[in-house]
């Protein structure tokens, strides 16, 4: 019986990983009258295509980055002259609880706000719990 546990625990640690991580995608949108600059930027993969300046009134294309494991991240910092807004984005593999057959992928996201500076998400998207795919879109004032 003790044989039967250890093997049903050790199982449901491959079964409960995700066989494919979850993309996270974003775009910024700026409200203000001079550029945004990306002052920092802290992903666990690559983000493609890279981040670059934001024009007034303008939105920056869409940039993904999938970490290829059971968590993406993605934290963003944008300035505009002393106002700083960090744009932080998120989705994490929960595993399952023991006996279940899946867990899911719960997004998450938060935005920081300095200098003056009037940060928010604009919208975001969910594909769902099944495949993890996050999408938002930021904007800055």
């Amino acid at each position: 019986m003790k044989r039967f546990f250890i093997a049903i625990s050790i199982s449901s640690i491959f079964i409960s990983i995700p066989t494919l991580a979850a993309p996270v995608s974003v775009s910024f949108h700026n409200l203000g009258a001079v550029p945004m600059t990306v002052s920092k930027l802290s992903t666990c993969a690559a983000l493609y295509p890279e981040l670059t300046s934001v024009a007034p009134k303008s939105t920056s294309s869409v940039s993904t980055a999938d970490c290829g494991t059971s968590i993406t991240a993605v934290h963003v910092g944008y300035s505009m002259g002393l106002k700083n807004c960090t744009f932080h984005i998120s989705v994490t593999y929960k595993n399952p609880p023991m006996f279940l057959k899946s867990g899911g992928w719960i997004p998450n996201y938060s935005v920081e706000q300095s200098g003056g500076a009037r940060c928010k998400i604009e919208s975001q998207a969910f594909s769902g719990i099944e495949s993890g795919a996050f999408k938002a879109v930021f904007s800055m004032k």
